[in-house]
């Protein structure tokens, strides 16, 4: 299942290092992601203020590149990233989070991936900029030049401007990329990307764009909050934590508090969900 675009030797970090590039279209419903948000209810509400909100790192490059929503397969790899929500500032400078959220969100509709894979991509000597420029090198992302670079862009502020009149969500054609980052580019052009984060953990990443976007049909999805986390009220760690969570109003829906002890005891209780095996077919 998908094309394979890239298999060959990396220049970096040694000749030794091989990566791979697919992409591919992902049938309906075989794409279940989870995301752990502040007090945000869903996760189309967590994106629309990560996007509005996002602060510069200083490293423009990375930024220009990488500035998307991560989102995660395994609800242990997602675990580990509730404790940000404690150092994260809530929008309109209100403090930071008391409470986080594991959010569930399956989609109903079919969403094109590019999948990267290797050593490559996961390596911590790797800077950001330079797996960007394997994907879109190999992509042909922002190499247009001349009339042609004129005429996608032409085209895609058209379209741009059609979307924000009608409010449709999906691209209409690959946009004029040369000035674009990365997970833009790929979001102008309706796709995700699905990049390997350590040896046996997977990232969907999208575009803020693109998932607000997907998630502005509530028949596009399905949603729900799987566990909410409960901030110490002096520092910034997991005091409790409960099954289930709010509903639409903020009303508490979910069940007992419990005193939080370790990712592995809420594991215990909601189990733990798998990477996609079609991330590891090359």
């Amino acid at each position: 299942m998908g094309n394979v675009l890239a298999k060959k030797h990396s220049n970096t970090p040694s000749s030794e290092e091989t990566w791979t590039l697919r992409e591919m279209e992902v049938p309906a419903g075989e794409i279940t992601i989870y995301k752990a948000v502040g007090e945000e209810l869903s996760l189309a509400e967590y994106n629309a203020a990560t996007r509005s909100n996002f602060q510069s790192d200083g490293d423009e490059d990375w930024d220009r590149d990488w500035s998307a929503m991560y989102t995660q397969f395994q609800k242990s790899h997602c675990l580990g990233t509730v404790w940000y929500r404690w150092e994260d500032e809530r929008p309109c400078g209100e403090g930071v989070h008391e409470e986080a959220r594991l959010m569930q969100v399956t989609f109903r509709v079919p969403i094109k991936v590019v999948i990267c894979s290797g050593p490559v991509f996961y390596r911590g000597d790797v800077d950001g900029a330079t797996k960007a420029n394997i994907v879109k090198e190999r992509l042909r992302l922002g190499l247009e030049s001349g009339w042609t670079a004129l005429a996608l862009r032409t085209w895609t502020a058209v379209c741009r401007w059609f979307r924000w009149v009608t409010g449709l969500g999906q691209s209409l054609t690959p946009a004029a990329t040369e000035d674009l980052g990365l997970m833009q580019a790929l979001g102008e052009q309706g796709k995700a990307l699905i990049m390997q984060e350590t040896e046996t953990e997977w990232e969907l990443v999208f575009s803020h764009q693109h998932l607000a976007s997907l998630l502005r049909d509530s028949e596009a999805f399905d949603e729900e909050c799987v566990v909410s986390f409960f901030k110490h009220p002096k520092w910034p760690a997991t005091s409790h934590w409960a099954i289930g969570g709010r509903d639409e109003e903020g009303n508490w829906k979910g069940g007992e508090k419990k005193r939080y002890g370790s990712d592995t005891e809420v594991l215990d209780e909601i189990g733990d969900s798998e990477t996609p095996g079609w991330c590891w077919c090359s």
